[in-house]
């Protein structure tokens, strides 16, 4: 998981400046 030690919040999407979606697990470390 990416070596990011942290309790998993779910999943979310952050859009970038070209329209482009990418898919985000937030954590709350």
């Amino acid at each position: 998981m990416n070596g990011i030690i942290g309790r998993k919040l779910g999943m979310t999407q952050l859009f970038r400046e070209d329209g482009v979606a990418e898919a985000v697990t937030v954590i709350d470390a």
